[in-house]
C-alpha cells in the first residue's frame, strides 16, 4: 500500500528505512525529496516546516506524504495509494515514537535494538499503569464497602439504618409472602431532657445503650432498626395470626430487656419508650403505610401519658386524618 517510512538527511539522503516494500526507497520518493522545483517539500528540508498528510499531484498521479522535521533531517512517510483517513493518527503517533531516539541511531545494524527498547518502555508503562489501577481499585473497593456498610448499618448505633430497613423488611416478607408481621415503632420517652442536661455525647451513649438491648429481645425472627434520632423499629415477621395476646408478648420481651435505668459516669438515667403496633396482612400490605399507622399509634401512646404502647386502629386513623 505504501513505500515506506524513511529517515532523511538534509541533503535528500536517506539514511534509515523503518519498514517499506523494498531494501531501497522508491524512484518517486527520493525525486520529491529531491526535487528543489517543488516548494512544498523543499520547503520542509530547508526551513524545518511541518507538513501534515497531502495530496501531491506529480505527473497527475497523487501522492500521499507525511514529513516530520527532526533537527537537520526529516521522516518521510509516503503511498502511491490513497490513505484511509483511520490511519492517519497512527502513523502520526508511530512517528513521534520513532523522532524521540531516531538520532541515537547510528546504523541500520541496531534498528532492532531501537524497536526493542521502544516495546520495553511502552511494555514498562503498561505494567506500571495496570498497577496503578490495580492500587486505585483497592481503594475503590475499600470506600465501597465503608459506604455500603453506612447505609447498611446505622453508624452510632450498629442496627439496620434507615437507608436499609425498608429493603430488610421486604427480603424477610418475601421469604413468606402468606404469613404476617408486627411492626413497632419507639419513641424514647423524654430524651430531649438528657441530650439537654448532659451534652450529646451522653445522649449517644444512651442511644447505644438501648440500642444494644433492643438486639437481646429474644423473639425471632426480627428486625432492629434506628428510624431517625430517638425513634427505634422492630419488625416480626412469620405469625400466622396475630391478637392482642401477640402485642402483650412483645411488650413483655421489650420492657424485660429494655426498661431498666442507664448509668452513664456514675449518674442513673431513668430509660421508658412509647410504642406503636400495626399489623402486616391484616392492617395493609403496603410496608410504607404499616410504618406510618405504627407511627401514628405511637403518638396516641404518648398523648395517653407515654410508656406503654397502642396497637393500631383503623377507624381512630381515618377520623383524625378527615
Amino acid at each position: 500500500m505504501f513505500d515506506g517510512l524513511y529517515y532523511v538527511d538534509a541533503k535528500g539522503n536517506v539514511k534509515h528505512r523503518y519498514f517499506g516494500d523494498a531494501l531501497e526507497p522508491s524512484q518517486s520518493l527520493l525525486t520529491l525529496i529531491r526535487d528543489e522545483d517543488h516548494s512544498t517539500v523543499h520547503g520542509v528540508l530547508n526551513e524545518g516546516k511541518k507538513v501534515s498528510i497531502n495530496v501531491l499531484n506529480r505527473n497527475e498521479q497523487k501522492v500521499y506524504i507525511r514529513i516530520k522535521p527532526i533537527n537537520k533531517g526529516c521522516l518521510v512517510f509516503l503511498s502511491d495509494h490513497a490513505v484511509p483517513a483511520s490511519f492517519v493518527k497512527p502513523i502520526e503517533q508511530f512517528m513521534n515514537v520513532i523522532s524521540i531516539d531516531v538520532m541515537q541511531m547510528k546504523s541500520p545494524h541496531n534498528k532492532s535494538d531501537f524497536f526493542f527498547n521502544q516495546i520495553q518502555k511502552l511494555n514498562n508503562e503498561l505494567v506500571n499503569k495496570t498497577r496503578e489501577t490495580e492500587k486505585m481499585n483497592q481503594q475503590l473497593n475499600h470506600l465501597n464497602k465503608i459506604l455500603n456498610d453506612r447505609l447498611i448499618k446505622d453508624p452510632l448505633t450498629g442496627l439496620t439504618s434507615r437507608y436499609q430497613y425498608r429493603d430488610e423488611m421486604m427480603l424477610a416478607i418475601n421469604l413468606s409472602p402468606k404469613a404476617m408481621g408486627v411492626f413497632c415503632f419507639i419513641d424514647v420517652d423524654n430524651f430531649k431532657d438528657v441530650n439537654d442536661q448532659y451534652g450529646h455525647q451522653t445522649g449517644d451513649k444512651y442511644l447505644i445503650t438501648f440500642a444494644k438491648r433492643l438486639q437481646k429481645i429474644n423473639i425471632n425472627p426480627k428486625i432492629a432498626m434506628r428510624i431517625s434520632g430517638d425513634e427505634f423499629g422492630l419488625y416480626f415477621h412469620g405469625y400466622d395470626h396475630i391478637d392482642d395476646k401477640v402485642f402483650e408478648n412483645i411488650w413483655d420481651q421489650i420492657s424485660k430487656h429494655v426498661m431498666q435505668p442507664i448509668i452513664i459516669n456514675d449518674v442513673e438515667h431513668l430509660l421508658s419508650f412509647s410504642a406503636g403496633f400495626a399489623v402486616y396482612g391484616k392492617d395493609t400490605k403496603d410496608i410504607h403505610l404499616m410504618i406510618e399507622y405504627a407511627d401514628f399509634a405511637m403518638y396516641q401512646a404518648k398523648r395517653s401519658g407515654k410508656n406503654r404502647y397502642i396497637a393500631f386502629d383503623h377507624s381512630i386513623y381515618l377520623r383524625e386524618k378527615t
